[in-house]
């Protein structure tokens, strides 16, 4: 799956920024998730029905963006090496 159709299918934006106006219990939403994601050891992996999947989900891009943003670098780089005449160092 591409990293973009994955971001897509990743995005969990609206209950993330929905997290403010929540509350779970007697705590309040980003008290919550705080305490589960400080508490998480191991691997970053979905699990089927909870909350972390959306933080988990917004890890998984952010790894991915890593390697968008190396290619980028290196083509960019590239291309101003070829610019420059190796003027770019």
């Amino acid at each position: 799956m591409s990293p973009n159709r994955r971001s897509k299918n990743f995005d969990f934006s609206e209950y993330i920024l929905n997290v403010p106006n929540t509350k779970l219990g007697d705590k309040k939403g980003p008290d919550f998730d705080v305490e589960l994601i400080e508490k998480h050891e191991g691997e970053v992996e979905f699990t089927k029905g909870s909350v972390k999947n959306a933080y988990a989900a917004l890890y998984f891009q952010i790894r991915d963006s890593f390697g968008f943003v190396d290619t980028y670098n290196k083509l960019s780089f590239d291309i101003t090496e070829d610019r420059l005449g190796g003027w770019g160092h």
